[in-house]
């Protein structure tokens, strides 16, 4: 993003902003809430790719992003989370 003409993000900090940006209502469906998460965790795991010195950062970053999607879809299923609260 900060070529002005990718909108991928290069930097950790251009990820969080431009996520930040995308973020649902607050009153969204668990479905649109879920989506958001894995597109999160996707584009956390690409700036890990091109952000050297956040590298591990991201990559925890999308790890917690598909915890939370997972999370949700297990909730709308009906199952308990099998980690502990």
């Amino acid at each position: 993003m900060s070529r002005g003409r990718c909108a991928v993000p290069v930097t950790l900090e251009e990820a969080h902003d431009l996520l930040w940006r995308q973020r649902p209502a607050q009153d969204a469906s668990p479905g649109d809430w879920a989506a958001f998460h894995r597109h999160s965790a996707s584009v956390y795991t690409q700036t890990s790719e091109v952000d050297q010195r956040h590298h591990y950062e991201a990559l925890q970053c999308a790890g917690l992003e598909i915890r939370k999607a997972e999370d949700i879809e297990r909730a709308t299923r009906g199952e308990e989370s099998p980690r502990p609260e």
